[in-house]
């Protein structure tokens, strides 16, 4: 990637952020505090293509794509103990998939 550049900021109210992590709890949250829309030209391609992401916290700013583990936004309101569930076997996968990818990695060095 070459470059992103922030074209807007778009407030929001309620959304989260959610991480998938490794270990027990096998997901976190964090509170977004607007949307930026984001224009970047990958190198691969050369075309601008656009997408609107998170950003995250309030002390320091950061777009959540930057972030490991980003699994998707959802609105508080709509988090339940199903996608509370879901989160956790995703996490689960995560982990299985990162290790998977390590022992490969260990494997060709």
């Amino acid at each position: 990637m070459s470059g992103e550049n922030i074209q807007q900021i778009i407030p929001c109210e309620g959304w989260l952020a959610i991480f998938l992590m490794e270990e027990e709890p096998w997901w976190s949250s964090s509170r977004l505090s607007c949307w930026a829309l984001v224009e970047e030209v990958p190198t691969r391609t050369g075309q601008v293509e656009q997408s609107i992401i998170g950003v995250e916290g309030f002390d320091y700013q950061d777009l959540a794509s930057n972030t490991g583990g980003l699994y998707g936004y959802i609105h508080e309101r709509d988090i339940t103990d199903t996608s509370k569930e879901g989160f956790v076997e995703a996490g689960k996968r995560y982990k299985e998939r990162n290790d998977e990818r390590r022992r490969k990695r260990d494997l060709h060095g």
